[in-house]
């Protein structure tokens, strides 16, 4: 029977070392950014705005964004996202879901990761943050984040920012809304979300413990004396 050849212990867990990064910000639309609207609008089953004397419904708006992950597995830390606020009558909490799929606002696979409500009543431009508690993500995939809110005169739009911050292969890929009754959902183009993604990446590294056993393992193996053949063969 031919002998199994098996690495040495050393260097397989050299070879298998996965260390997690401490959290960084691979996507992020707040810092440094000047915030601007959109037609990324999240409002309730009522909403309306008045012009010339005349009710118009927004009801029912939603947005999404879609982002690209990077090379690695990462677990999603912190999610904080730029609002407007238009209305203080109905301060409802807004809601957000993770998922994937080919278009807005994904739907495969859905994570619900909470909801927040405006601290302020007064501040029209508010920074919101939500606990992402360590969600799985899988590295080079797609995924959505789909802004609601089920108030009833809640009015809110998505912020957009002049610059985005990316690490990596992370990238923001589509930003898109819905503005029923038109149900098709609309991608626009050139803009940055307001968004800020905390993820903690699994990245394969040599631990340096490991390479220091891996040293002395061959350290020792060179300084091994050779035998003479005749010691040996006795």
């Amino acid at each position: 029977m031919t002998p199994i050849r098996s690495i040495p212990l050393g260097a397989a867990l050299l070879l298998g070392a996965a260390v997690p990064s401490s959290g960084a910000y691979v996507l992020d639309g707040i810092t440094g950014g000047t915030f601007g609207a959109s037609s990324t609008d999240i409002t309730g089953s009522t909403a309306s705005v008045t012009l010339f004397n005349t009710p118009i419904s927004i009801a029912d708006r939603e947005s999404a964004v879609r982002f690209q992950t990077g090379a690695h597995p990462s677990t999603l830390e912190e999610l904080e996202f730029h609002i407007t606020v238009r209305d203080f009558t109905d301060l409802a909490p807004i809601h957000v879901t993770l998922s994937t799929g080919v278009s807005a606002p994904g739907g495969t696979g859905t994570v619900n990761l909470g909801s927040v409500v405006p601290p302020s009543t007064t501040n029209f431009n508010q920074t919101l943050g939500l606990n992402g508690n360590s969600t799985p993500l899988a590295p080079n995939t797609e995924y959505w984040l789909h802004f609601t809110t089920n108030g009833t005169d809640a009015n809110y739009s998505l912020a957009t920012s002049n610059l985005l911050n990316t690490t990596g292969n992370w990238a923001v890929t589509d930003v898109a809304y819905t503005h029923p009754p038109a149900t098709p959902w609309t991608s626009i183009n050139g803009i940055h979300p307001a968004i800020r993604l905390d993820v903690v990446e699994t990245v394969p590294e040599p631990a340096p413990l490991l390479l220091g056993s891996l040293g002395l393992m061959m350290l020792f193996k060179r300084r091994r004396p050779n035998l003479p053949t005749s010691a040996t063969s006795r």
